[in-house]
């Protein structure tokens, strides 16, 4: 059990100090009507749908240019002069070891094609032209032909390789699990975030590295990644969870959320958007069902149900949409960072000797505003702003390759366990 820690107050004895503005009077503004904004957010939406179709349908339209190129190499060396045996198999042999290269070495037939034009093109002495045999530059030909379509079935074998790298992330996952419980933690951090790439982790790994980095004694840390895997599934109940007592148990100054807004969160974000887009749907659809068809006709009953049950649904989605728990209203994500030291006080200036203006407990939540040297002007959404060294917070976007993540281990007192 413990005692619910409380937000600290602020102490401030002195103003903040000064701000470096970006520029000193603001840019004067055009007189734009009142529906500027709806004409923009319009113009926005149907471009985002074209691309939202097209996204799905290019694949369809998109040329391999190397399937391009190798295809016009053949093409060209279909058309090589036949009666000149020396120059069309220096042809051969370049296509070879431009376009099979990989395969050359295994493939027998590959290797007689190589033999034979180094037989007859490199020689001390230049042989006269000779003219190629019909038979065997159609055999030629034909050995090529096959050997780049079984180049291209090597793409497809990708499946399978992606398939063996699955096993090995499960067995990656069986040794961290087992690490995890023989409390090696550390070891158990490092092997879940060797698991794949960082962009590809899911939500559950980035929760049981949290939950790891608690059991090793750092709240501030175990708070960094629930809300990392909060960010990949905006409704990871067990992370959501853990973040609630660690405001509790430590005091973190996050953003207040009334009950109801944990309710929705049971849900994505995404799904009660799906909601207010099928809601609108139905209704769109419903209008275009009553124009196309005559009086009577028996789909106009479900045109009749759109318009009940769609704009039902859009409202509620829309509702829930606006009232869901985003800590992106209260800054953008790459913006956000959480306090990873134990002990960490925000100060009036860039400075350990300017006076203090609140203490920031391990997991609390705030904006990084602009950085100075070794220090970050944060805001916490108390509305309380201020300065703290770089070292003691951690922004949740990750750029490049995560690494463990470095901290003191505490004394054992048993609170962490």
């Amino acid at each position: 059990m413990f005692v619910n820690a409380g937000i600290p107050i602020e102490r401030m004895t002195d103003i903040l100090g000064l701000v470096q503005p970006a520029q000193l009077v603001m840019p004067a503004g055009l007189a734009l009507p009142s529906w500027t904004p709806h004409l923009i957010a319009g113009i926005v939406a149907l471009l985002l749908a074209i691309k939202s179709v097209w996204m799905r349908i290019s694949h369809r339209f998109k040329k391999d240019p190397v399937k391009i190129a190798r295809r016009s190499a053949f093409k060209e060396l279909e058309r090589a002069d036949a009666s000149d045996q020396i120059s069309f198999l220096r042809s051969a042999g370049h296509f070879i070891e431009e376009w099979l290269g990989t395969k050359a070495p295994s493939e027998p037939d590959l290797q007689s094609i190589l033999a034979e034009r180094d037989a007859n093109c490199f020689k001390l002495e230049p042989a006269p032209a000779t003219r190629l045999e019909r038979k065997r530059r159609s055999e030629i030909l034909s050995i090529l032909k096959r050997a780049a379509w079984l180049w291209i079935l090597v793409g497809w074998m990708s499946t399978a390789q992606q398939s063996r790298a699955d096993e090995s992330a499960a067995a990656l996952q069986e040794s961290a699990s087992a690490a995890y419980a023989a409390t090696d933690y550390e070891r158990a951090i490092s092997l879940w975030l060797q698991a794949g790439p960082y962009d590809r982790l899911s939500a559950d790994t980035l929760y049981n590295i949290g939950n790891a980095c608690y059991r090793l004694g750092s709240p501030g840390h175990a708070a960094v990644y629930f809300r990392r895997a909060l960010d990949r599934d905006s409704s990871h109940a067990e992370a959501r969870q853990n973040l609630r007592f660690l405001t509790r148990k430590h005091g973190a100054i996050t953003v207040p959320r009334p009950d109801y807004q944990y309710v929705l969160a049971r849900l994505r974000l995404g799904t009660w958007q799906t909601f207010v887009w099928s809601g609108a749907w139905m209704v769109g659809l419903g209008i275009l069902v009553f124009t196309a068809t005559r009086p009577g006709a028996r789909i106009r009953l479900a045109a009749i149900c759109g318009f009940i049950l769609g704009p039902v649904m859009a409202l509620g989605g829309g509702l829930a949409w606006h009232y869901y728990p985003d800590d992106s209203q209260f800054a953008p994500f790459d913006k956000q960072a959480v306090v990873i030291a134990e002990k960490a006080t925000l100060h009036a200036d860039a400075a350990r000797t300017s006076p203090d203006v609140i203490d920031a407990p391990p997991g609390s939540l705030c904006e990084v505003i602009k950085i100075r040297g070794e220090w970050a002007y944060v805001g916490f959404a108390t509305k309380t702003r201020g300065w703290i060294p770089l070292k003691q917070i951690e922004l949740l976007k990750i750029n490049g390759t995560p690494t463990p993540p470095k901290f003191e281990k505490p004394k054992a007192d048993g609170n962490s366990a």
